[in-house]
Order: structure tokens, then sequence, then C-alpha cells
């Protein structure tokens, strides 16, 4: 099995976290992380984090620079998902199952179940709830930001190498390639709603487990408690596999754990511990590094309005193939320009279509025969 995850440079304490619980728990396993940033450059003070490392712009995405300029940090890590593990396929020809696992995850036992379940299945998906909310609380805190952001979770996927697995890859990809933004007007979330419709077009297995992607959106339904002797912990009476630590950074995890769980749950000293081990590997405060990505190559900070503008103009991005060379500056004026000519392109288009239309209705009077109850 190759364990795969995606991380810029900000997250790569949480990289070795996660490497390191992986090669405690499943040292037989590979793992090799896609770093989407310019260069190598951060791994220098990471010594400890043994994975494999590819630079995103090396995995086979085309016109690199024009697709991930499109994208925001959060949003470019999930762009290139699907690709990345299409190249992990090509990268290891030897292996046959293949799982992404999102930077923040922390592993706490052996993938037992995945072992016995991979030869069966060609994609593996895990339900952000395995159990119905019922209070009011409940639905509004938890179901409907699922509904909002996609019933599955994509912070873990499991593909075997398969027609099928190769074949939802591609789809996924080609869907990613195009439209991978955190946009409600538009009714998806980064690539994690695509998945949702997948349903549709592929003979997906549903991941039951309770021990695999705990998370503060399920935590009120998944019972934790400690197993004596081990240091490991079960969930609802079964192994816990890992924990999704989402939304630590900020701390907005603590608004579901402090609201649905009780204060000797065990998942506050999981938490503590998670932490410590991030902070131990933060080194120079590389949590802290601004994406490289964030910037044209002169050095200016690329304005969030210039990247939307980049998006959501095809014209834009054909004429200025190469955005990081250019600048705020450059590309506002350029981007004026086309809407501009755009605008009165259509309104050419309107004025020669009424005179179309017109043309035609005088030709059908003067080509129809005289009506026989007129009079000459």
């Amino acid at each position: 099995m190759v364990v795969c995850t995606i991380s810029a440079a900000n997250h790569l304490p949480k990289v070795a976290c996660l490497m390191q619980s992986l090669s405690e728990t499943q040292p037989q396993h590979k793992s090799i992380l896609c770093l989407v940033e310019r260069d190598r450059s951060a791994m220098v003070g990471l010594k400890k984090c043994s994975s494999r490392v590819v630079l995103a712009s090396e995995i086979g995405i085309p016109n690199f620079d024009s697709f991930l300029f499109r994208h925001r940090l959060y949003e470019a890590c999930r762009a290139v998902k699907a690709q990345f593990l299409l190249y992990a396929m090509d990268e290891y020809p030897e292996e046959q199952s293949f799982v992404f696992l999102d930077p923040d995850s922390f592993v706490y036992s052996r993938f037992e179940e995945l072992e016995s379940i991979f030869p069966k299945t060609g994609i593996l998906l895990t339900p952000h709830h395995l159990h119905d909310e019922e209070s009011y609380d409940g639905i509004q805190d938890l179901m409907m930001r699922t509904m909002m952001c996609g019933t599955y979770n994509s912070g873990f996927v499991g593909v075997r190498r398969s027609g099928l697995g190769l074949d939802f890859l591609q789809w996924w990809n080609r869907k990613l390639q195009i439209l991978c933004y955190a946009d409600s007007s538009r009714g998806v979330y980064c690539d994690q709603k695509w998945l949702d419709m997948a349903f549709s077009f592929f003979d997906i297995s549903i991941l039951r487990e309770p021990g695999y992607n705990v998370g503060n959106w399920n935590v009120s339904r998944r019972c934790l408690t400690r197993l004596h002797g081990s240091g490991g912990y079960l969930v609802n009476g079964k192994p816990l596999r890992f924990f999704h630590f989402s939304m630590i950074d900020s701390r907005r995890d603590m608004y579901y754990l402090n609201k649905y769980i009780e204060d000797d749950n065990p998942v506050f000293e999981m938490r503590n511990m998670y932490l410590r081990n991030v902070g131990a590997f933060d080194v120079d405060g590389l949590s802290q590094a601004p994406w490289t990505y964030d910037y044209f190559l002169s050095g200016e900070h690329i304005n969030f309005e210039v990247r939307n503008a980049y998006r959501n103009q095809p014209r834009l991005v054909e004429r200025c193939p190469n955005p990081y060379g250019q600048s705020n500056s450059s590309l506002s004026s350029e981007s004026v320009y086309l809407q501009g000519k755009y605008r009165k392109e259509r309104s050419l288009a309107r004025v020669r279509s009424v005179f179309r239309s017109w043309r035609q209705s005088v030709r059908d009077q003067m080509s129809s025969p005289p009506d026989a109850n007129e009079s000459t």
C-alpha cells in the first residue's frame, strides 16, 4: 500500500507527524508527499520526515502555472489530488493499493480493515457521518455543513489499481482541472462535492468502520475510550485507526468539541498530544511560512481580485499563459481591457442579430404570395 498526502510548507510539521504515526503503526507501507511549493527548500529542516517528496509542478499537470494561479492555497492542494494519485500509480507499478490522507490526520493503529477490503473493491470512501443527528443543534452544526461541503470526506480516499480505479481518478481529475474552488455560489467545495456525483458513474464502496476518519464533525456520535495497557483508543468499541484534526489551527474545532463531548473525553488529551508533536516538528516557525505561489516572480503579493479575475476569464488565461511573470497592475489592466472588448463584442452581436432578424422578415414578406382575398 502507498499512502499519499499533499501539503504546502506551512503544514509540513503536520506531515511529519502523520508520517511518523504511519511508520510506527504500519511500517510495511510506502508513503509519498506532494509539496505544493516552487521548490523543496522547506524540507531542509524536516529531517525526520522519511517520505518521498515530489513537487506539484512535477506530477504532469499541463500548463501548470496557469492552472495553479487560479487557486488559493487550500484549493490548490485539493485541485492536484487526483493527478497526484495517478502519478503515484505510475511511480509505484508494483503496488496495488493507494490511500490518500489529509496531512492533518494522525494514525493510531494498523489499517487492518483496508488490507482485507482493498482486494474486493476499486474505490473506497468514508462518509462524514455514520450515525444520524436528531437534535436541532446537531443537525444545524454538524449535518448542515456536511450537506454544504459534501457527504464523503475527501481527506481519505482509497483506490485500487484497476480499470474502475483508473477511470474514477481520470474522471475526478478532469473535474478538478476545471472547477476546484470553495465557491458556494457555484455549488462546489473544492474536490469534495464531486465525490457525491461520482456515485452516479462508478461502483464505489463505502467504508463504515467507526475507527476511520473521526473528526470534530462526527465526534458527538463516536464514543472514544482509552484502551488501557496499550496506549491506544477505541471508537464505539472498535480500534481507532486515525483521527482527522481539522480546524485545529484556527481552534474552530474546539467549538464542536466543547459543545458535543464531555470534559473527560480522550479527544482532548489526543488533541493536546497532537499539538505537542506538531510543535516539535515546527522548526524555525515553518508553520508560518508564506506560500511561494502567493507571489509573482517579482516578489509582489498576488491580490485575490486578480486571481479571481484570472479564474473567471478564459480569455485572460489565453492572453497571459504565464501569469506569475506578470503583476497585479498588468493583469488588472488586461482584465479590464478584455471585459470592455467583450461588452463591445456582445453589443455588436446583438445589433447584428436584430439586423439579421429584420432582413429575414423583409425577405419573407417579399417572397410570400399575395393574399387571394386582396383586390388588385
